[in-house]
């Protein structure tokens, strides 16, 4: 019984050290200065900018001109759904409140990153400026 109940908490324990040191290299990965992909215009050169950092983000709108305009502001948190093996992009606090959501990390490269919303109904994708 002592046996089966000490390689429960270590398989606990590597599970859990595991899927956090998992969750800081998500938070690394996201680190930085994402541009957001204009999907109803490609061919537009106005585009957001999204600024992340320190569990913290912020959008810039690049206007044609050059010009910059901040749009948005919140706070977020990189969680784990693990029993559907899901990694969350949660913001929890933000100026715009349509972005307050779980949305889900569909693909994170050092290139590219998407997001969906926790309905599906939204896709936001993203390259790394």
């Amino acid at each position: 019984m002592k046996k089966s109940l000490l390689l429960i908490i270590l398989f606990c324990t590597i599970f859990y050290l595991f899927f956090s040191s998992c969750k800081k290299i998500v938070e690394n990965k996201i680190d930085g200065i994402w541009r957001r992909s204009n999907m109803a215009n490609p061919n537009s050169n106005e585009y957001e900018e999204w600024h992340i950092e320190n569990s913290s983000f912020y959008v810039v709108m690049v206007k044609n001109d050059g010009s910059q305009t901040q749009i948005s502001q919140g706070e977020y948190k990189i969680t784990d759904k693990i029993y559907n093996l899901k990694r969350i992009f949660s913001v929890t606090k933000s100026t715009d409140n349509s972005l307050i959501d779980e949305w889900r990390i569909k693909e994170l490269t050092k290139e590219y990153l998407t997001l969906r919303s926790s309905n599906g109904s939204i896709l936001l994708e993203f390259t790394k400026q």
